[in-house]
């Protein structure tokens, strides 16, 4: 990472000597852990392991109990002056912090002889990080459907666009967590279930533009809440009413006017 984007920032932590498994950050609001970096001035000269690693902290976590951040170890035997990159755990959800949590380092080994550890850690609020995907993925989400609507496209090769649009720019797009987008998706699905039976184009074009907006204020309420997404917050839709083009766009208009989640049976 050369330059850091302007939503993100760093964490850092320094201790000269007297190494202990301490927190160095309480998170205040939802964010990923996105590139770690370490480097000391004098290297641990035991005979046995030294090492460090990144944990999250949750509930009364001490700060070696937390879930590790990293696939393996960084070495505090490793050439002094050197820094070195943390592999982050694949697991997306591990890296994302919410309000409450904490960062901490865990050191293994004798630490007599380490000292001047200076560690960093970059983070993403992931709202800003939502709202990044969703604008990269929305023209070409926009574009899908459109032409769903126009007939250049069918409905099927709509969905392949949408998914190719959305898992493009985020993985979580892919494998959409239960508790957040979800709903999104399966707001898309039903907006191409409903055009595929109406065929009268002005009815379906001014729907669009209620659907678009109803989609662009899901987007931003995922963004603002993703940590504690209200995804049960909303008015529920029959399976019968799906392909009511009428009663879909009154629903989206009300959740729009109510700042509410539409929710498909």
């Amino acid at each position: 990472m050369t330059q850091l984007p302007k939503d993100h920032f760093v964490v850092p932590y320094f201790l000269n000597s007297g190494f202990v498994d301490q927190l160095f950050y309480l998170a205040g609001a939802p964010v990923e852990v996105i590139d770690v970096r370490e480097v000391h001035a004098v290297a641990g000269t035991d005979a046995g392991a030294v090492t460090l690693m990144l944990r999250k902290c949750t509930g009364t976590q001490a700060p070696a109990s937390g879930t590790a951040l990293l696939a393996s170890t960084l070495n505090m035997k490793a050439t002094a002056n050197t820094p070195q990159s943390g592999a982050l755990t694949t697991t997306l959800n591990d890296r994302k912090l919410a309000p409450g949590d904490r960062l901490a380092v865990d050191f293994t080994g004798t630490l007599t002889a380490l000292a001047s550890v200076a560690l960093s850690v970059v983070l993403r609020p992931i709202a800003a990080a939502v709202r990044n995907y969703a604008s990269e993925a929305a023209p070409a989400l926009y574009s899908a459907v459109e032409k769903a609507f126009g007939g250049s496209f069918t409905i099927a090769q709509a969905r392949t666009a949408i998914s190719t649009a959305l898992g493009a720019v985020d993985p979580l797009w892919s494998a959409p967590q239960p508790t957040n987008w979800t709903d999104y998706i399966d707001a898309c699905n039903r907006i191409l279930d409903c055009i595929e039976v109406n065929t009268h184009n002005n009815d379906r074009m001014r729907f669009w533009r209620t659907a678009r907006g109803y989609l662009n204020a899901l987007i931003d309420r995922i963004a603002l809440e993703e940590a504690s997404y209200r995804g049960d917050f909303g008015i529920v839709m029959a399976a019968a009413q799906v392909t009511d083009l009428n009663v879909l766009e009154g629903a989206m208009g009300q959740c729009l006017a109510d700042n509410r989640v539409l929710k498909f049976q």
